[in-house]
């Protein structure tokens, strides 16, 4: 196997041909080099006389059958990553998803795929950047990591900061009905009589 020999009269192991780089072979005597054949997509092998090819590996995909060198197998690109050991194509590739980026290629899990912290956002997927996170804008927040979008802050509270990780409670005695609100000033006084201990809420209690 991985051999082949097409002259008659042969005396010795050596008159033996080995398959070239890139190809292979299963069978024992062989006749033709026709018996050679090439790895498949996904695939290569360096050394000559081989009878099996090794697969490209995670966070990689061969495109070309009959490859002779690992340079062949590409690397997923960033924002990017494969778990599949035999990919064949760019397409085998998976974006990372919303509310995460990856900076580096070639990578193999989900697990590389890096969260945006808490208080930003992404949108996108297969982001490549640590600035494809952006802030949660003033009357919204992300309280955990890897948010693929920013929360309105409910009735009875605000927030004027961005990049917040929660809201700020409209305080004892105030109430507001707005929601994604960005500032104190839409926490307005509870009328006379009704309790001042309602700190969050659309209204204020009697």
């Amino acid at each position: 196997a991985g051999k082949y020999l097409d002259a008659a009269g042969s005396d010795e192991e050596r008159d033996c041909v080995e398959c070239g780089s890139g190809k292979f072979s299963t069978l024992g005597g062989a006749a033709e080099a026709a018996a050679c054949v090439d790895c498949a997509v996904g695939t290569y092998v360096t050394t000559t006389g081989s009878t099996s090819c090794i697969y490209c590996g995670g966070g990689k995909y061969g495109p070309n059958p009959g490859a002779a060198s690992s340079a062949s197998c590409l690397n997923c690109p960033a924002g990017k990553y494969s778990a599949i050991t035999k990919a064949v194509s760019l397409s085998d590739c998976t974006d990372c998803s919303p509310g995460t980026y990856l900076a580096t290629q070639g990578n193999d899990g989900a697990e590389d795929c890096v969260d945006c912290v808490a208080g930003k956002y992404s949108s996108s997927s297969g982001a490549t950047e640590t600035d494809s996170c952006q802030a949660c804008v003033q009357g919204k927040y992300s309280s955990t990591p890897s948010a693929s979008s920013c929360i309105e802050c409910e009735a009875g509270s605000y927030s004027s900061l961005t990049g917040a990780t929660a809201c700020t409670e409209c305080a004892a005695g105030k109430y507001s009905t707005e929601t994604g609100a960005v500032t104190a000033a839409t926490c307005l006084p509870c009328v006379f009589g009704r309790s001042e201990e309602r700190r969050v809420g659309k209204e204020c209690r009697s």
